[in-house]
């Protein structure tokens, strides 16, 4: 699925005594999360493209536009301690050392993407990581060179701190279209 994203309409709020905080919905996705994200950072479109296959790994989302390709990884553990070399989960036994870290599987999609890009049509673009986890409730991180959150809004950050020149709409169009070329076919 590809959806564009374009910012939303800013509508003045009406000044009341009393404000009532709205409460997050439990039956919003992550997709629509996501969206929420991007949609309160950007000024420019961005297209979004689920479930990708790169090198034989697939990816939950890529999100393409005037800043880069943005490669966006969810995980579903409650538990992660998360350093530049290691990679531990919690267990029913206590923490357990994993032998291939995400952020390495991740960064190795993201070279693939790049080189993929520069071989087949001569773009050149950032290509940039990274790693939700959700539904954490311990999310350790230390001395790590990756975007790592427990929400979106680390992809909000990543726009922002984004520095460079934008990306050409043809640019986009075109890792937009080979995006949709590598999408996983469901059936």
């Amino acid at each position: 699925m590809l959806q564009v994203l374009t910012q939303k309409e800013k509508v003045a709020q009406k000044t009341t005594f009393f404000r009532l905080k709205p409460q997050p919905s439990a039956d919003i996705s992550y997709l629509d999360q996501l969206v929420d994200e991007v949609r309160l950072t950007c000024r420019f479109d961005w297209m979004l493209v689920e479930d990708v296959e790169i090198g034989g790994r697939l990816i939950d989302y890529a999100l393409v536009g005037p800043k880069g390709l943005i490669l966006v990884d969810v995980r579903q553990l409650k538990q992660v301690h998360l350093t530049n070399t290691e990679y531990r989960v919690m267990t029913k036994h206590g923490w357990k050392r994993s032998t291939s870290h995400p952020g390495e599987e991740l960064k190795l999609m993201c070279r693939l993407m790049r080189e993929m890009l520069k071989q087949d049509y001569d773009l050149v673009i950032p290509v940039l990581p990274v790693l939700v986890y959700p539904e954490a409730t311990d999310l350790r991180k230390e001395r790590l060179k990756l975007s790592v959150g427990k929400d979106f809004s680390i992809v909000k950050e990543v726009i922002e701190q984004r520095k460079g020149s934008p990306l050409a709409e043809k640019q986009i169009k075109q890792v937009a279209y080979t995006l949709l070329s590598l999408q996983k076919k469901t059936t």
